[in-house]
């Protein structure tokens, strides 16, 4: 069975089916700082918090919306590091072939039983494309974010398929 929850896209003015993920997957998400590196800096994000430093970054580039990918341990499958430098470099090479600027970062679970992952920030994405490449490169979720606004954790379809009994 495929457990699926209604959101409304604010952005788009249409509404969305999002997956619901067990309870206990979205804690660890949640239970995650996504680190970014920029001018010798990290900038640090929590899903559901604002992140003042990332939004002076954004503001001063001119971009209002951001996205932070993976493509490390697709389905929360671990990979080996060399397999996921590979996907890290096919997930930067796709982020660059759309367009977007990227910067360099991790995600670190406050637990410390997961390895950091590498990841990008994809400045500029929408959240549709931002899903796109979450699923492209078999991720359950991405981070999203938008100048002034708190960071939000958006699950992609394959986090339905990861819950269907």
């Amino acid at each position: 069975m495929t457990l699926l929850s209604s959101a409304q896209d604010n952005h788009n003015n249409h509404t969305v089916e999002a997956p619901t993920p067990p309870a206990e997957l979205e804690k660890a998400f949640l239970a995650t700082t996504y680190c970014v590196h920029h001018d010798n800096s990290l900038l640090r994000i929590r899903p559901g918090m604002l992140s003042k430093h990332l939004d002076e970054l954004l503001k001063r580039i001119g971009a209002e919306a951001w996205a932070f990918i993976t493509a490390s341990n697709p389905g929360c499958l671990a990979l080996s590091d060399e397999e996921n430098r590979a996907r890290h470099s096919e997930l930067r090479r796709a982020v660059l072939k759309l367009g977007f600027t990227c910067l360099n970062g991790y995600g670190l679970g406050d637990a410390g039983d997961w390895p950091a992952e590498e990841s990008l920030l994809v400045v500029s994405a929408t959240e549709e494309q931002a899903l796109a490449l979450g699923q492209q490169f078999g991720q359950l979720a991405v981070i999203y974010g938008r100048v002034g606004e708190v960071s939000r954790l958006l699950w992609t379809p394959l986090t339905a398929e990861s819950t269907e009994a």
